[in-house]
């Protein structure tokens, strides 16, 4: 049976190791970003919005590092940092499409809710990555169907609706949750191995 509490032996240093793996994701998108609008004929990198969301992914990294050191209920700003990190994955798979390659991005918080945390963590934030992605795939349906202009979208409906059908879409979301299972039953048999 899974414990319902988030383990609070090292949790300290799993927060600090995943707060520096999300800085470099976030800086190395903000630098790939700059090095292509550098590159580009015409840029225009503060109209970017992929520009704000990396931004806002290292402005929260830093909030996170400061808050290690003054927060006391680490297991609540473990549990935050992934929500939000779910949230900036869905800001970037919308504006890039729910066909790219930022929608696996999920995966990696998801394993690190279950493994990290609790398999129940893991579950959570498997379903609120299904609701958001399929939010975002439903908008890019309506899109196309009505003839919206979806704000900021850069995915092309057409081809992302082409690329992205409905099985595809379920058997992502069931994948999620296959994965929010088996590293919650890893990490629970790993836990019971004594070295």
């Amino acid at each position: 049976m899974t414990s319902s509490r988030l383990p609070a032996a090292g949790l300290e240093g799993r927060l600090k190791s995943l707060s520096l793996f999300r800085g470099l994701m976030a800086g190395a998108g903000l630098a790939s970003l700059v090095l292509l609008e550098r590159s580009a004929r015409d840029p225009s990198l503060l109209s970017n919005p992929f520009f704000y969301l990396f931004t806002t992914a290292i402005v929260f990294n830093f909030a996170y590092l400061l808050c290690l050191r003054l927060v006391i209920d680490q297991r609540r700003l473990f549990l935050t940092q992934l929500v939000i990190d779910v949230i900036v994955i869905s800001g970037i798979v919308y504006l890039a499409g729910p066909d790219r390659a930022y929608s696996y991005a999920y995966f990696a918080v998801v394993f690190a809710g279950s493994a990290l945390g609790t398999m129940r963590t893991g579950m959570v934030l498997a379903t609120l990555s299904a609701v958001l992605l399929g939010a975002i795939s439903g908008g890019y349906y309506a899109s196309l169907k009505w003839e919206l202009q979806l704000p900021y979208a850069t995915g092309i409906p057409q081809e992302v609706l082409g690329n992205f059908t409905p099985a595809l879409l379920v058997l992502f979301l069931v994948s999620l949750y296959a994965l929010a299972w088996l590293a919650g039953k890893l990490a629970e048999e790993i836990s019971r191995v004594r070295i």
